[in-house]
């Protein structure tokens, strides 16, 4: 049975997962967080006391934990990875892209810290080392430095081919990073316009203009001038120094 089969709305979901906690139903709990989404679990988890999250953890299956403990509130996150060893922290953040890993890491204590930044692959770990340099009231901390990046002048095609190839996106990737020879910032392609125009244009004709903020910028500050501009509140894309919008 499917999750829209059990409940209609957030209530009625935490409500059915509360009846399945009293009823032990291990399979029936196995069973649903393997159907929600990563977001879904978060908020899930977020929803609930301590003592019932504390169990909850138990039914997320090992494979997605990182990615969960990444979303869910910086106290949650902390309380699940108090009483985990170092070896225990490696294999969580393995395989996560270098702002999830910065994440968990961040509330892992020094020692666990060190221990797991030399088990990193090294380009994540310097992009996790990068992150970790900034303040944590700052927009550098929260970039994104894992974007796709093409030069002026490419077509649609190529680019197409290169991410394939490369196989570059993920389900979280939203537009591609247009820069010049320097590899300075120009503009941005939606992957909507890279699907749906003529494969032999090049990325410049479909080019917004970047939107931008400064990397030192206080993150309250940045979410007041997202909002008057009416762009949302998601994880923006680093592109030399800067926040990037889409």
């Amino acid at each position: 049975m499917r999750d829209d089969e059990k409940y209609t709305n957030a209530e009625e979901q935490l409500l059915y997962l509360q009846k399945l906690l009293d009823e032990e139903d291990t399979s029936a709990l196995k069973e649903l967080f393997t159907e929600l989404d990563i977001l879904s679990i978060a908020r899930t988890l977020e929803s609930f006391p301590a003592k019932t999250r504390d169990m909850l953890w138990e039914y997320i299956p090992e494979e997605i934990i990182g990615e969960v403990l990444a979303e869910v509130d910086e106290g949650i996150r902390a309380d699940y990875v108090e009483d985990l060893s170092a070896s225990d922290v490696e294999q969580i953040v393995k395989g996560l892209d270098a702002q999830d890993a910065a994440e968990v890491l961040d509330v892992a204590d020094k020692a666990i810290k060190t221990s797991v930044y030399a088990s990193l692959d090294q380009n994540i770990r310097a992009q996790v080392e990068n992150l970790h340099a900034y303040e944590e009231d700052v927009v550098g901390r929260y970039m994104d430095p894992e974007t796709v990046n093409v030069k002026q002048g490419v077509s649609l095609e190529a680019v197409q081919r290169y991410i394939r190839i490369h196989h570059l996106l993920d389900e979280e990737s939203q537009q591609i990073m247009i820069t010049d020879k320097d590899k300075r910032l120009l503009g941005t392609l939606t992957l909507i316009d890279l699907i749906k125009q003529p494969q032999e244009t090049v990325v410049d004709d479909y080019m917004d203009d970047p939107f931008t903020l400064n990397d030192q910028m206080k993150v309250s500050d940045a979410a007041v001038l997202l909002r008057s501009k009416e762009l949302p509140l998601c994880r923006y894309a680093i592109a030399m120094g800067y926040w990037s919008g889409s």
